[in-house]
C-alpha cells in the first residue's frame, strides 16, 4: 500500500468511486478560511467516531 497525501474538506458531499478498500488518516484543519466546523473537542469527536 502506498501512502497518498490528500486536502479533504469536511461536509462537501463530494465521494470518489473506488476499486479496492483503503484506509484514510484525516487530521483536520482549519486552513481554508475557517470551514472546518466546530470548537476543538467536537472535532476531536467526530475523528474519533467509528467508520460508517
Amino acid at each position: 500500500m502506498e501512502p497518498w497525501a490528500v486536502n479533504i474538506k469536511h461536509e462537501t458531499g463530494v465521494s470518489f468511486p473506488l476499486k479496492q478498500s483503503f484506509e484514510i488518516f484525516a487530521f483536520p484543519c482549519n486552513q481554508f478560511g475557517g470551514q472546518e466546523l466546530g470548537i476543538d473537542k467536537e472535532i476531536v469527536h467526530i475523528a474519533c467516531m467509528p467508520s460508517i
